[in-house]
C-alpha cells in the first residue's frame, strides 16, 4: 500500500508540474509576435510535444482511459483528430489515374513543372504542408492537455485566470506603447496609430482579446449570486460603480481596460465580432430552462462603462474606419475572388495545407498590389488549402463542439461551469466570426488559444458540481474531488 501511495503521489506531482509548465507556455505564446515566426512557433511546438510526452510517461503502464471527458465527447475529439491528419494525407502519393479525377489541376501543374511519375501527392509543396501539420498537431495536443490535466475545477479556474492575465498584459503593454511611443528594435509594428500589444498586426492583437475578455466575464458570472442577477439595469450600473474596489470591481475594471485596448486597436472585424458574439450568447441564455438575467445584468453595464471610457480616450478613429469601405479599401474583395478561383481548381483535396502563399500569386490580378500570404478569410483559405474534405471535417468538428456546449450551457445550474461555457462559446464564436474578414487562425498563438478555449468548454460541460451549502458534493469516479472557493459555488 505504501509503495502504491508513493507512486501515486509522484504521478500527481509530475502532472502538477506539467500543468504549471503548460501555463507558462500559454503565457509565452503571444509574446514573440504571436509566435508567428518559424523560431517562435518551433518553441511552441517543442514545448507542447515535451509536455504531452511527459504526461504519457507519467502514466506509462496504466490501462485506464484518459477520463470521462473523452467518453462524453468522443465524437468531437475524434473529428478534431481526423482533421489534424488531413495534411498527412496530402503528402501520401496517389496514382495519377485517381488523382486526375479528383484534382486534375494538381496533375497538370506537376507535368508543367517537369515532374513525371505514376503517382503524385496532393500537396504542391510537401515541406510547407508538413510544417503546417506540425502546427495543427500542436493545437490538438494543447487541447488534449487541457482535457487530461485540467480535470478539476481549481485547475480549470487557474487556466482561465492565466488566459485572462495574458489579455490584461497585452492590453496594458499595448496601451503603454500607444501613449508613450515606446518602441523595440526587433519588433516593428504594422501601424503606430493603433494598439497592437506584442503583435505586428492590430487585428491579431484584437483576436487575442476576443478570447480573453469573455473569460473575464465568465469568472464574474461564476461569482455572481442569484440575487445580484435580479437587479434592474439602473441598479446594476450603480452596483458596478459601488463594487469598483472589490474583487469583482477589479476584474470589471480590467475588462474595461481590455475593451479600451480593443477599441484603440481600431480593428473593425475584432470589435464587431466580439460584440456580436457576446450579444448572441446573452440572447442564448434567455432560452435556459431556469430563466436567468446574470449575463445581461453583468455585461451591459461593463460595455457601457467601456464605451464611456473609450469615448474619453478618443475611439473616434475606430468610428472613422467604420465609415470607410472596409473591403474595397483593403483590396480584399479581389483577394477573395482570386481565392475562389483557386478553390475551383482544387475543390476536393485542396492545393495543400500551408501552400496558399506559394500558389496564390498565380491568381493575382493587376488590382492586387500587395503580396498576400493569406486570403484574409480563414474559411476561403481552408477551402483552398484542404478542399471540401478538410473544410467539411473541421466544420463538423467545431459545430459538434458548439452544439454540445450550447446544450450543457442551457442545462447546467453550476455558476462556475456556466461561466466557463459562456466564455468558451463567446470567445470561440468571436474568433470564428472575425475569420470572415481576417486570418487569426493562421497565427499560431491565436489558434493555440482557440483550441484551448474550445477544450475548456468541453471540460466545463462535464466538470462535477461544487459542494452547495446544505447539499451534497456530486462525485465523479474519473476526476478527483477538489475543494473550490465558496463564492464560486453559490
Amino acid at each position: 500500500m505504501k509503495v502504491g501511495s508513493v507512486v501515486s503521489e509522484k504521478k500527481d506531482s509530475l502532472e502538477s508540474w506539467i500543468f504549471y509548465l503548460f501555463l507558462l507556455l500559454i503565457f509565452w505564446a503571444p509574446l514573440p509576435l504571436g509566435s508567428n515566426r518559424p523560431w517562435a512557433w518551433s518553441v511552441l511546438e517543442a514545448g507542447t510535444f515535451l509536455l504531452t510526452g511527459l504526461y504519457f510517461f507519467s502514466h506509462l503502464g496504466e490501462k485506464k482511459s484518459f477520463g470521462r471527458v473523452f467518453h462524453e465527447h468522443f465524437t468531437q475529439v475524434f473529428l478534431l483528430f481526423v482533421w489534424v491528419m488531413i495534411p498527412l494525407l496530402q503528402v501520401v502519393p496517389i496514382h495519377v489515374s485517381i488523382l486526375s479525377i479528383f484534382s486534375p489541376a494538381t496533375v497538370e501543374i506537376n507535368h508543367f513543372t517537369g515532374v513525371e511519375g505514376k503517382s503524385f501527392v496532393v500537396s504542391l509543396d510537401r515541406t510547407a504542408t508538413l510544417v503546417e501539420w506540425l502546427k495543427y498537431l500542436t493545437y490538438f495536443l494543447a487541447a488534449f492537455l487541457v482535457l487530461v490535466v485540467a480535470r478539476t475545477r481549481e485547475r480549470l479556474r487557474i487556466l482561465a485566470w492565466t488566459i485572462l492575465f495574458c489579455g490584461i498584459f497585452q492590453a496594458v503593454f499595448g496601451l503603454f506603447v500607444y501613449f508613450t511611443g515606446f518602441d523595440i528594435s526587433w519588433w516593428v509594428p504594422e501601424s503606430k496609430g493603433s494598439v497592437h500589444g506584442t503583435y505586428v498586426n492590430r487585428n491579431h492583437f484584437a483576436g487575442l482579446l476576443e478570447m480573453a475578455i469573455p473569460l473575464g466575464f465568465g469568472l464574474l458570472l461564476g461569482w455572481m449570486r442569484s440575487s445580484e442577477s435580479q437587479r434592474s439595469f439602473r441598479e446594476s450600473l450603480i452596483w458596478a460603480l459601488q463594487k469598483i474596489s472589490s474583487r469583482n470591481g477589479v476584474v470589471s475594471s480590467l475588462l474595461v481596460l481590455m475593451f479600451l485596448a480593443l477599441f484603440l486597436s481600431t480593428s473593425r472585424g475584432g470589435n464587431m465580432a466580439l460584440l456580436v458574439s457576446l450579444l448572441l450568447v446573452v440572447i442564448l441564455a434567455q432560452f435556459r430552462r431556469r430563466k436567468s438575467n446574470r449575463e445581461k445584468r453583468l455585461i451591459i453595464p461593463i460595455l457601457i462603462l467601456s464605451l464611456i471610457a473609450g469615448g474619453g480616450m478618443g475611439i473616434g478613429i475606430l468610428t472613422e474606419r467604420f465609415k470607410g469601405s472596409f473591403m474595397e479599401q483593403s483590396g480584399r474583395l479581389e483577394v477573395h475572388a482570386g481565392t475562389v478561383e483557386m478553390i475551383g481548381h482544387y475543390p476536393i483535396f485542396g492545393a495543400g495545407s500551408g501552400t496558399f502563399k506559394y500558389i496564390f500569386p498565380i491568381y493575382r490580378t493587376e488590382k492586387i498590389q500587395k503580396f498576400n500570404d493569406h486570403a484574409h478569410n480563414d474559411y476561403l483559405e481552408i477551402l483552398a488549402a484542404q478542399g471540401l474534405l478538410g473544410f467539411g471535417l473541421l466544420g463538423a468538428a467545431f459545430i459538434s463542439c458548439w452544439w454540445t456546449m450550447v446544450r450543457r450551457y442551457l442545462r447546467r445550474r453550476d455558476p462556475f461551469a456556466r461561466g466557463i461555457l459562456f466564455a468558451s462559446l463567446a470567445g470561440t464564436l468571436s474568433l470564428s466570426l472575425h475569420g470572415l474578414v481576417d486570418f487569426n487562425f493562421q497565427i499560431p498563438a491565436n489558434a493555440y488559444f482557440f483550441w484551448i478555449l474550445l477544450a475548456m468548454g468541453l471540460q466545463a460541460s462535464i466538470i462535477p458540481h461544487a459542494a452547495f451549502p446544505g447539499g451534497h458534493h456530486r462525485k465523479n469516479r474519473s476526476d478527483k474531488a477538489v475543494s473550490f472557493p465558496s463564492e464560486l459555488s453559490r
